[in-house]
């Protein structure tokens, strides 16, 4: 088979991307491989459909029919199982050889190998995929007690669910604060007090060691002691397959394929967007990987636009927002600690307030928010322009100091 592009991955990035194209293309042939058996569907509505809030159906976000539409050819339940960058083709798993004028990786990543003594055991759940919604939402309301494994929004995500459903909770976070280090201890305090008002104790700096129980799970054991749980739901992240990418001759960093601002990689007329790509982010000016929705849905529209020859850069602030517990979690830019990075944090205790400012060489380049949705196109704003925040950040510290009024210098180039 031959076709002028062909997208590796039925997520979101590469399902935009090939509507993108279709756009900008009539006439190119288009064809997309997708590893799940399902149409596109929204992965962050899956706990709305855990919880019962939504139905089944209200998942998917595609149908065959808007593919056979828009004349895109859709492989199902089919794995890229060789790229030949040189001679432009790719090999699927049932499909055979496939050659393409441009291609696009956009096969996202697969869950996290939970590798501790115990972890095949019966009754751990994952939220990475509808089949793992659909074995949780099967099964949740014979559970009666439950633990989480991990700090990041799948594991918060997870925590509610459980709770929804009256079920106590306990939460194991193996960093001593949530995300990676971007909450400080005030901030964390602020979200577990949260957890405990509904009936989800949390434990910092705490790891899980073996998972115990026979065929089935009933409990965890720790390095501070065991804990009998009947249900273990792990939000441990996301992994690439990054060596055989690697062994296809494609460069790849830390997490991911490597890429420039244009979503390129080092081989001619091959892109990587979405989970996949470990782009160079022009704002902060450092190499970035993200696993995030919006960021797929960004990167989908950007090279879509290039793979049709409008060489287009991505460019924009990484965001992402969830209500956990009544509680809004906003996460900005770049949030990661280290060398000439400064913070920043402003509470209010009783009002739940807080935000975290990450600034380097007097530019703010992100911001942790939890109950200050208000601020976030502000702060999205002075992060995308670069905006010196030396003279102001002393302010910064005060609650009080609102930050719809300030002017803010853009820094030079």
């Amino acid at each position: 088979m031959e076709f002028t592009y062909v997208i590796v991955g039925g997520g979101i990035a590469g399902v935009t991307a090939a509507e993108t194209v279709r756009e900008r293309d009539p006439f190119g042939s288009i064809a997309l491989f997708s590893k799940e058996k399902h149409v596109l569907y929204s992965r962050v509505a899956l706990p709305h459909y855990v919880r019962g809030e939504i139905p089944r159906n209200k998942l998917f976000l595609r149908t065959l029919g808007d593919f056979e539409d828009k004349r895109i050819s859709i492989f199902l339940g089919e794995e890229i199982i060789a790229i030949d960058g040189k001679k432009k083709t790719v090999t699927a798993s049932g499909a055979g050889t496939v050659s393409f004028d441009r291609l696009l990786i956009a096969s996202g990543g697969e869950v996290r190998q939970w590798e501790i003594p115990g972890s095949e055991k019966d009754g751990i759940y994952r939220l990475h995929s509808i089949e793992d919604a659909d074995l949780l939402k099967e099964r949740v309301r014979g559970v009666k007690k439950a633990i989480v494994v991990g700090g990041s929004f799948i594991a918060l995500e997870l925590l509610e669910i459980f709770a929804s459903y009256r079920i106590p909770s306990f939460l194991f976070c193996r960093g001593k604060t949530l995300f990676h280090g971007a909450l400080d201890t005030a901030g964390n305090e602020i979200l577990a007090s949260n957890f405990r008002k509904h009936g989800a104790d949390s434990f910092f700096g705490t790891e899980v060691r073996v998972v115990l129980g026979g065929p089935s799970v009933s409990g965890v054991r720790t390095d501070k002691g065991e804990y009998g749980a009947d249900a273990v739901g792990v939000g441990i992240g996301i992994a690439r397959n990054l060596e055989f990418f690697s062994s296809q001759g494609l460069s790849t960093g830390m997490r991911g394929i490597k890429t420039n601002e244009y979503l390129e990689t080092n081989i001619a007329d091959i892109f990587a967007a979405g989970d996949s790509a470990e782009f160079y982010d022009d704002i902060s000016g450092t190499r970035r990987a993200l696993g995030r929705w919006t960021n797929a849905f960004l990167q989908g529209k950007a090279v879509g636009a290039s793979m049709t020859g409008a060489r287009t850069l991505f460019r924009a602030v990484p965001a992402y927002s969830i209500t956990n517990f009544g509680f809004q979690i906003t996460l900005l830019g770049d949030m990661r600690e280290g060398d000439g990075v400064e913070t920043v944090t402003r509470k209010d205790e009783h009002m739940h307030t807080y935000e975290r400012f990450f600034i380097r060489d007097g530019i703010l380049r992100g911001a942790f928010l939890i109950n200050m949705f208000s601020d976030k196109p502000i702060l999205a704003r002075w992060i995308e322009r670069g905006v010196s925040v030396e003279s102001i950040k002393q302010n910064l510290f005060d609650m009080n100091f609102d930050l719809s009024g300030v002017v803010v210098e853009k820094r030079d180039g």
